[in-house]
């Protein structure tokens, strides 16, 4: 028999107030897009930049995802909080399209929840918010982590098809970390392996086989010929190693946080992030 403590009450506790607050969150403006350029590593231009939502509650401040997404994920929140995301995603980055000559070709990678693929409206919504936003289809990166890619993997693979048909691309998030084989990416329509924090981490810890491995996904990834997005580089060592490997672009502390969209404009204006740590 479990006893009653106290902690565990203020956690429940705690979490319903989240719940409560987080169904009004979305129409009282609360929640916010920010923005982590992804930088090519040949040449340090910004190419892209991936969208992170963050919560602006009145009264607890900021508060970051990992502490309500799981419970927008369990009340089913998730899907029309996502369908926000991407919408706002892609109409923040059409207008720096317009803005900014150094941007015109600018893409934004935006997270696909499980519970959103298993809506059958998706390849609708993700339509629908190209079309009224105006964003080219091929400016939009759909990330799905791994273990929502095997849940499913015919049906999963059919949605996928039919957003690739719509001309976005597709990228599977935190590669390496999940459960599924390397048998399983010939059965999706992929387009960019990102590589996990985890082992970009390892490039620089001594006594570890980190460089092996990310240079075996990259070379995995040129073989089936897709691009690869190292997340996590925080130090010019690192930024070196995957650089010789030829990992064709990343994002990390390095070169930015993720940062509002109106601190994002200074890394558009002239398309480089962070010369000084290239």
């Amino acid at each position: 028999m479990e006893l009653f403590r106290p902690d565990m009450h203020r956690r429940a506790v705690l979490r319903l107030e989240i719940q409560a607050d987080l169904q009004r969150a979305l129409g009282r403006n609360e929640l916010v897009v920010h923005y982590q350029p992804i930088v090519d590593l040949a040449s340090g231009r910004v190419e892209g930049t991936e969208a992170l939502l963050r919560w602006q509650h009145p009264t607890r401040g900021v508060i970051m995802p990992d502490d309500f997404i799981p419970i927008a994920e369990a009340t089913g929140m998730i899907v029309p909080i996502g369908y926000w995301v991407l919408r706002e995603a892609c109409r923040q980055t059409a207008q720096w399209r317009g803005r900014h000559p150094a941007a015109s070709r600018l893409w934004v990678s935006v997270n696909i929840s499980a519970r959103q693929l298993a809506e059958r409206d998706l390849v609708a919504q993700v339509g629908s918010a190209l079309e009224e936003t105006g964003l080219p289809s091929g400016a939009l990166v759909l990330e799905i982590t791994e273990g929502t890619l095997i849940q499913d993997i015919a049906e999963t693979a059919l949605k996928l098809q039919a957003l690739k048909d719509l001309g976005v691309r597709l990228a599977i998030d935190d590669f390496g970390t999940g459960s599924s084989s390397l048998g399983y990416l010939r059965h999706f329509p992929i387009d960019v392996l990102k590589i996990d924090k985890s082992f970009v981490d390892g490039l620089s810890a001594a006594g570890t086989d980190g460089s092996a491995l990310v240079e075996a996904i990259v070379e995995m990834a040129r073989t089936l010929r897709l691009s690869t997005v190292a997340e996590g580089i925080e130090g010019k060592d690192q930024l070196a190693e995957l650089q010789a490997m030829g990992c064709r672009s990343g994002q990390g502390f390095l070169f930015a946080r993720p940062l509002a969209a109106t601190a994002v404009e200074e890394f558009l204006r002239d398309g480089v992030a962070a010369p000084a740590t290239i």
